[in-house]
């Protein structure tokens, strides 16, 4: 009996230590793994709550710089503005470039116009988010033409740079104005034709009916004796139209496989001579037009680049190296030796002279028919011209330069205005 209390006691003991050792791996068990969950929380960082950037904004007006011996202005924020235009009537400008930005100068993307008045800039504003076409100083101010997908829109800015007047035009796909008097005339392009309207004073449209098929895109506009003539160039020819209001288009010539260059009027008014600058593989080729713009005589020259500026009655020729002299009829004259470029990049007529924007050896230079070389700039420049005005001669461009005279640059590209002392 005793013995079987003993063996009873030890039965219990050894269930109770059982039970025991039972209930501690399950308790590890549980709160182990609830520990290894909660430390596996604990590594997991609360939530990231995005703080909104607070965009930074230029203080206008903003003066010129004067770096390098440049009085330099730019216009841009923080991505990429792409100059496209300028107009500049006295000490004002308004230059007109697309903008990816949405800080510093910048409120939004769109179409901008920079307003500039001496050496300040005043104010940049948006026209459009649509593209640009093109813009012409008028009776009113400044009229900018915008393609805005289903309709174009004529704007008209005041000299203050106020809107003044907004007025839809044809739908066009390309359009050039020319100024004739107080009358704002603009040839267009709509699938695949080109036709002519004007406005008058105050801005009523009058469409002419006229339109003849055109593949190229219009390059340049002359007004004389009463007819326009219009280049337009294509990838294969250069095209030469007449227009007159109540007769209409007329194709005067045909130029396959040339390129065109530049086009300017020569000799004493009423006794002027329309030349045109041409080139091909082989070269230059100069061509003057009778008085109905048809072809009258050419001749060719052995040159890779080159720019026609007026002498008296005639003409020079400058190319890579050697400037020829020339009547307006293209009877040779004189050769001289000139300067030695690689590429003219744009060149704009002023005084007696031509001011051109040179590449030479892969350095961008200032050179001028009257003075010499004038300075070297350095900049990165993308899609640059040159403007002559009653304030001297002017750099417009676009750069992502960031050193030298883009210095200033705000990020991306930013648009500049260079002055050229032209002294």
């Amino acid at each position: 009996m005793l013995k079987q209390k003993t063996v009873a006691k030890w039965l219990l003991i050894v269930l109770l230590l059982t039970v025991a050792v039972g209930s501690y791996l399950l308790y590890g068990a549980v709160f182990d793994d609830s520990d290894v969950q909660a430390d596996a929380d604990s590594s997991v960082p609360d939530e990231i709550v995005d703080t909104p950037k607070i965009p930074f904004y230029t203080n206008l007006p903003r003066e010129y710089e004067i770096i390098n011996s440049f009085d330099v202005l730019h216009i841009g924020g923080e991505n990429d503005e792409r100059y496209l235009n300028a107009v500049s009537f006295s000490d004002v400008r308004f230059i007109f470039f697309y903008s990816d930005s949405s800080e510093y100068d910048l409120r939004e993307k769109g179409l901008h116009f920079a307003y500039i008045k001496g050496n300040s800039l005043i104010s940049v504003n948006k026209i459009s988010d649509g593209e640009f076409l093109d813009a012409k100083l008028c009776s009113k101010g400044v009229a900018v033409a915008v393609n805005e997908g289903n309709e174009t829109t004529l704007y008209v800015y005041s000299t203050k740079g106020e809107i003044v007047a907004v007025t839809p035009l044809p739908c066009a796909d390309e359009l050039r104005f020319y100024l004739n008097g107080n009358t704002l005339c603009a040839f267009y392009l709509i699938d695949g034709f080109i036709r002519y309207l004007d406005l008058t004073d105050d801005l009523i449209i009058s469409r002419s009916p006229y339109a003849t098929k055109c593949d190229g895109s219009i390059e340049q506009i002359v007004f004389s004796r009463d007819v326009f003539l219009i280049i337009t160039v294509s990838k294969t020819a250069v095209t030469g139209y007449t227009f007159e209001r109540y007769s209409g288009f007329n194709t005067v010539f045909v130029q396959d496989k040339l390129s065109f260059k530049q086009m300017l009027s020569v000799g004493n008014t009423g006794d002027s001579v329309t030349v045109l600058l041409l080139s091909d593989e082989n070269g230059l080729i100069l061509i003057t037009l009778n008085e109905d713009f048809s072809l009258d005589r050419s001749k060719r020259f052995d040159a890779r680049d080159g720019v026609i500026v007026k002498n008296g009655d005639g003409l020079k020729l400058l190319t890579n190296g050697k400037t020829v002299t020339l009547c307006k009829h293209l009877d040779f004259i004189l050769e001289e030796d000139g300067y030695e470029f690689d590429k003219i990049l744009t060149f704009v007529p002023y005084r007696d002279a031509i001011v051109t924007l040179l590449e030479r050896n892969g350095v961008r230079e200032i050179y001028s028919t009257e003075k010499g070389l004038i300075a070297t700039v350095d900049l990165t420049l993308e899609n640059p011209k040159l403007f002559a005005g009653a304030d001297g001669v002017k750099i417009y461009c676009s750069s992502h330069s960031s050193s030298g005279i883009a210095r200033a640059n705000f990020g991306g590209s930013d648009v500049f205005s260079i002055d050229v002392n032209y002294a």
